[in-house]
């Protein structure tokens, strides 16, 4: 028996009233290398809303929460639920890292189904804790957490469920200085561009790599975002309360021999073949890449709209009260609603993008001032070339997860020019970059020599695909 609990802005921001009105105006947070755009007011969103108490000890409150209580079948399928309006004690706030290594201990046991034989009503038992040699409250909770996880991906896997590695290239600019966070496995910096310095600019951009599909416990919480999303979609349903019910058709994927043996170059492949996000207001529609018949969207009510619509219309039903939003009108609001969240998604990609290709042009100019190659020389794999011949092509930085398009020098072979195998990481050095015209070129260390600035001569432009856009895969609520 798992119970998530969500926090619920709607305790404190009505319907109709001027901070919903500019929530539905921005409908998401927007996330970008120099700070966040949130949906909600900070003090809302950072704070009363918050399930974290700020001040636990001194100044211990209930906390407004919407509570879903899940009971999983053995096969990992949802057996009875509940949604109901409650109010927690500040929770126990645990970090990733902390999580990850207390999986780390037990990833052996969690491997396998066998290990966790106790019907999971009594998960939490004497037996349990004694079956998992917990020491402690929290670590029983943990490994009735994995153990749950565990079961719902292997339900999902039988429903086909579309998966593949991600890295994450997480990209930060700071004033001054920057320090890098704790947990995360890679980092690294680049100061101001000496002409910029010149001009007064001190700031500093990190690029993080993060492979949260390795991380268990990261996949954990991505297992229970994804339960809740089942879960409100069959309360939806039941009940007749109109929803955003997400779904996505079955992609058409090139069968096993035609994909690369490369897991990330193999993740590209598959990303092109996503199609499209549906929606339905009145029924739960197939979700082919989370491998469920349903779907909503109804964990991050702070900083998405539709999951604070869900909300509204849910919180009405538990009070016997007329639901706010009928299926016409729910559909127009949504409408509006996700047009604007792809413009603010599509702004923090193209942030991204600007300040990944600053971080390279800064490497570069360093390693022109420090007359030191290795300053701006990176571990390139390419993972999809854009035409059936040349040498343009995806590449991924190893060093810090950042995917762009560039166009690789050939290897000789053969008496002629060969273009590298995917997968297959190669040391490239950074000759020049420019972050208006996204444009990266790369050369072998031993070719490098000292060279100006990209000027924005675009006289072979014509010749680089830009980078292809990636359609947007509907998971779950992983957190930017």
């Amino acid at each position: 028996r798992i119970f998530v609990h969500i926090a619920d802005p709607t305790r404190f921001i009505p319907l109709g009233s001027e901070v919903e009105k500019e929530a539905a105006q921005r409908s998401t947070s927007c996330y970008m290398p120099t700070g966040t755009a949130t949906m909600l007011p900070s003090v809302l969103a950072k704070a009363a809303c918050s399930l974290h108490e700020r001040d636990v000890e001194a100044n211990a409150k209930p906390r407004a929460a919407m509570t879903v209580r899940v009971d999983i079948k053995p096969d990992g399928s949802i057996g009875s639920y509940a949604v109901v309006g409650s109010q927690i004690m500040a929770p126990r706030r645990a970090t990733y890292d902390e999580v990850e290594a207390f999986s780390t201990t037990q990833a052996a046991r969690w491997e396998h189904e066998e290990t966790f034989t106790e019907p999971f009503d009594q998960l939490g038992s004497d037996d349990v804790v004694t079956l998992n040699e917990a020491e402690d409250e929290d670590a029983t909770a943990l490994a009735c957490l994995f153990a749950a996880a565990s079961r719902r991906r292997a339900y999902r896997d039988r429903n086909q469920c579309v998966t593949f590695p991600q890295i994450e290239c997480r990209v930060l600019v700071s004033r001054g200085s920057f320090e890098q966070e704790a947990g995360v496995p890679r980092s690294f910096t680049a100061g101001p561009h000496p002409d910029d310095a010149a001009l007064g600019d001190d700031t500093v951009v990190a690029l993080q790599r993060i492979e949260s599909s390795s991380m268990l416990a990261r996949e954990m919480v991505k297992e229970m975002m994804v339960l809740t999303g089942e879960t409100i979609a069959m309360y939806g349903a039941k009940n007749n309360i109109p929803l955003a019910f997400r779904g996505q058709d079955t992609p058409t994927l090139p069968s096993e021999s035609e994909l690369p043996s490369h897991p990330h170059a193999r993740a590209v492949v598959m990303r092109r073949c996503m199609t499209r996000a549906k929606l339905s207001v009145t029924d739960p529609i197939n979700h082919a890449s989370l491998g469920l018949p349903g779907y909503v969207q109804f964990t991050s009510p702070i900083r998405r709209y539709s999951d604070l619509l869900a909300h509204y219309q849910i919180k009405a039903f538990l009070r016997d009260e007329e639901i706010p939003f009928t299926d016409k009108n729910i559909s127009l609001r949504l409408g509006e609603s996700d047009d604007s969240v792809r413009d603010r998604n599509k702004a923090g990609r193209e942030s991204d993008t600007y300040w990944v290709h600053e971080f390279f042009r800064r490497r570069a100019a360093e390693a022109v001032a420090n007359g030191d190659v290795t300053i701006a020389t990176f571990n390139l794999t390419p993972l999809l070339y854009l035409r059936d011949t040349g040498t343009i092509a995806v590449v991924c930085c190893e060093e810090v997860g950042a995917e762009f398009v560039t166009r690789i020098p050939e290897m000789s072979g053969d008496g002629k020019g060969v273009r590298p195998p995917i997968g297959e990481s190669i040391e490239l050095t950074i000759e020049r970059a420019c972050p208006i015209d996204k444009k990266i070129d790369v050369v072998f260390p031993s070719e490098w020599k000292v060279v100006g600035e990209y000027d924005g001569d675009d006289s072979d432009k014509e010749n680089v695909s830009p980078e292809p856009p990636k359609p947007e895969l509907v998971t779950s609520d992983n957190e930017k």
